[in-house]
């Protein structure tokens, strides 16, 4: 999807995957996605990911929440927000550590936790000024990776 505004053209851009499911135990740092980013160049970009979580039960464990952020250049800085929550779902949500993905181009994975017996799938919205990847290792700054 494309828009103009008044000085600026941009894009809207969508991907839909299945997340995962929690089994007996649970499943910890379940990656949403992976954003590549340029540590010493300028680079832009946000997305919005959306969980749907639901049980074998139609009493529990049925949910969504989504989530806004960004990550990248200035001290590696990197955040995010919940934008709303509701019913039950995913723990644990936040970034990962860093990574050194090839010079001064770094990546990080944000993760979320899926309770035992829960089945989850994401979307997630970016904008512009991030590309998309299908390569989970590639090493170019300003690239956003979808998972499932």
């Amino acid at each position: 999807m494309i828009h103009s505004g008044e000085n600026a053209t941009y894009s809207h851009h969508r991907e839909h995957r299945y997340l995962g499911y929690g089994g007996t135990g649970g499943l910890t740092d379940a990656v949403v996605l992976r954003q590549w980013y340029d540590s010493v160049n300028w680079g832009f970009g946000g997305w919005v990911a959306t969980i749907w979580c639901w049980y074998y039960s139609p009493t529990g464990g049925h949910g969504y929440q989504r989530y806004f952020g960004s990550c990248g250049y200035s001290s590696h800085a990197a955040s995010f927000s919940a934008i709303e929550e509701v019913g039950s779902g995913v723990s644990g949500a936040g970034w990962e550590t860093n990574t050194q993905a090839s010079g001064n181009i770094y990546r990080r994975d944000f993760t979320v936790d899926i309770p035992a017996y829960v089945h989850c799938s994401c979307e997630v919205e970016w904008t512009s000024g991030l590309y998309h990847t299908t390569d989970f290792s590639q090493t170019s700054g300003n690239y956003i990776w979808v998972g499932g």
